[in-house]
Protein backbone atom coordinates (compact mmCIF):
# COMPACT_ATOMS: atom_id res chain seq x y z
CA UNK A 1 0.00 0.00 0.00
CA UNK A 2 2.88 2.34 0.90
CA UNK A 3 4.31 1.88 -2.20
CA UNK A 4 1.43 2.29 -4.30
CA UNK A 5 0.95 5.86 -2.67
CA UNK A 6 4.70 6.40 -3.48
CA UNK A 7 3.91 5.95 -6.76
CA UNK A 8 1.15 7.93 -7.19
CA UNK A 9 3.32 10.52 -5.71
CA UNK A 10 5.47 10.18 -8.04
CA UNK A 11 3.54 10.39 -11.16
CA UNK A 12 1.97 13.51 -9.69
CA UNK A 13 5.24 14.96 -9.43
CA UNK A 14 6.25 13.73 -12.82
CA UNK A 15 2.64 15.88 -13.65
CA UNK A 16 3.60 19.14 -12.21
CA UNK A 17 7.22 18.89 -13.88
CA UNK A 18 6.21 18.11 -17.33
CA UNK A 19 3.26 20.78 -16.72
CA UNK A 20 5.75 23.20 -16.07
CA UNK A 21 8.11 22.19 -18.99
CA UNK A 22 5.23 23.17 -21.65
CA UNK A 23 4.84 26.38 -19.85
CA UNK A 24 8.57 26.79 -20.44
CA UNK A 25 8.44 26.00 -23.69
CA UNK A 26 5.61 27.90 -24.23
CA UNK A 27 7.19 30.97 -22.79
CA UNK A 28 10.14 30.37 -25.17
CA UNK A 29 7.67 30.18 -28.29
CA UNK A 30 6.07 33.24 -27.41
CA UNK A 31 9.40 35.48 -26.85
CA UNK A 32 8.84 37.16 -29.86
CA UNK A 33 5.25 37.72 -29.37
CA UNK A 34 3.86 35.13 -32.07
CA UNK A 35 4.47 31.25 -32.80
CA UNK A 36 5.41 30.55 -36.63
CA UNK A 37 7.63 28.73 -38.44
CA UNK A 38 10.79 30.19 -36.32
CA UNK A 39 9.38 28.20 -33.36
CA UNK A 40 9.87 24.51 -34.86
CA UNK A 41 13.24 24.27 -33.12
CA UNK A 42 11.47 23.83 -30.19
CA UNK A 43 9.91 20.48 -31.19
CA UNK A 44 12.47 18.23 -30.73
CA UNK A 45 12.25 19.55 -27.05
CA UNK A 46 8.21 18.73 -27.22
CA UNK A 47 9.36 15.29 -27.69
CA UNK A 48 9.76 13.83 -24.28
CA UNK A 49 7.20 16.18 -22.48
CA UNK A 50 4.22 14.53 -24.89
CA UNK A 51 6.08 11.44 -23.47
CA UNK A 52 5.54 12.12 -19.67
CA UNK A 53 2.20 13.17 -20.53
CA UNK A 54 1.01 10.27 -21.86
CA UNK A 55 2.86 7.91 -19.07
CA UNK A 56 0.68 9.93 -16.60
CA UNK A 57 -2.71 10.54 -18.59
CA UNK A 58 -3.39 6.33 -17.86
CA UNK A 59 -2.90 7.53 -13.96
CA UNK A 60 -5.10 10.50 -14.38
CA UNK A 61 -7.64 9.13 -11.99
CA UNK A 62 -5.42 7.77 -9.26
CA UNK A 63 -3.02 11.41 -9.57
CA UNK A 64 -6.96 13.25 -9.10
CA UNK A 65 -7.57 11.15 -5.67
CA UNK A 66 -3.89 11.72 -4.67
CA UNK A 67 -3.99 15.17 -5.12
CA UNK A 68 -6.99 14.86 -2.78
CA UNK A 69 -5.34 13.44 0.06
CA UNK A 70 -1.77 15.53 -0.24
CA UNK A 71 -0.18 16.45 3.07
CA UNK A 72 1.90 19.55 3.65
CA UNK A 73 5.54 17.72 2.75
CA UNK A 74 4.03 15.91 -0.69
CA UNK A 75 2.35 19.74 -1.16
CA UNK A 76 5.66 20.90 -0.52
CA UNK A 77 7.20 18.28 -2.89
CA UNK A 78 5.46 19.60 -5.76
CA UNK A 79 5.91 23.03 -5.40
CA UNK A 80 9.91 22.29 -5.56
CA UNK A 81 9.27 20.17 -9.03
CA UNK A 82 8.65 23.58 -10.43
CA UNK A 83 11.16 25.98 -11.31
Amino acid sequence: MINEVTQDVDKLKLFVKTMDQVVELGEKAMQDGKIDFADAMLLPSLAPILQNLYEVWDAKEELIEEAKDLNWNEIKELISQVS
